[in-house]
């Protein structure tokens, strides 16, 4: 009796390396421009770090919270500039900045949620850009690493960032009804409702690098069947 074993490619010919086998080999000049990336950004962290923790301190210590109050329309009129080519009228101040402490718990927490989620965000973009230069150091594979970092970078912006700019403005409606209160914009110049705006930044980078990540993966692939065809 003959038995016959059938044919089943191996896991390297099925997902094929997206190198020859053999480490690239780096110049010295790129090497330190690898090694001078990493570095700047581990010091970008530590200074995001820094900042974060300043800006806190601002806020919790020295209480010093700037927030923006809006006005009623025409409640503080200035003269228009006239020194310019262009026409200016109805100049009108509609907003003004002021310092506020012993705000709620509530909004404290948000505070310091929002400034962890925003240094979170520097960090892991930083982070991405160290692993894809130790990858490279080591000799491991261009295209995946470059996928796993732009698609770890996406993943973030998108959800973090985006996160991070709703609480941003949820944060400033509430310090503004805090400051105001429910009751006396209508017995001042302060306007009261609160508005929304999506600013979208980090939604379209992080939509924009996605796309970069699948077209670079894409064509790594389309490059490693041609090269089995040849």
């Amino acid at each position: 009796m003959t038995t016959t074993t059938a044919n089943h490619p191996s896991p390297s010919a099925r997902f094929p390396r997206d190198h020859d086998g053999e480490p690239p080999r780096l110049r010295p000049t790129e090497r330190i421009s690898l090694v001078g990336i990493s570095l700047m950004a581990l010091a970008w962290i530590s200074l995001m770090a820094y900042s974060a923790v300043r800006s806190l301190q601002q806020k919790f210590i020295d209480n010093i919270y700037s927030v923006s109050l809006p006005l009623d329309s025409g409640s503080f009129e200035i003269a228009a500039p006239t020194g310019g080519t262009a026409d200016v009228t109805d100049v009108a101040i509609t907003s003004a900045y002021g310092h506020i402490s012993n705000f709620s718990n509530d909004l404290a927490v948000k505070i310091w949620i929002n400034h962890i989620m925003s240094f979170l965000v520097m960090a892991i973009i930083a982070s991405a850009v160290i692993y894809l230069c130790v990858r490279l150091l080591a000799g491991r594979p261009f295209a995946r690493s470059l996928t796993v970092a732009a698609v770890t970078v996406s993943l973030t912006l998108i959800f973090l960032g985006s996160a991070s700019d709703v609480l941003s403005e949820i944060i400033r409606n509430q310090a503004q009804l805090e400051a105001l209160g429910a009751t006396t914009a209508a017995e001042g110049p302060y306007s009261g409702g609160s508005g929304f705006s999506f600013p979208g930044g980090y939604l379209l980078g992080g939509l924009a690098v996605a796309a970069i990540a699948v077209a670079f993966r894409i064509g790594a692939r389309l490059t490693q069947d041609t090269k089995g065809l040849v």
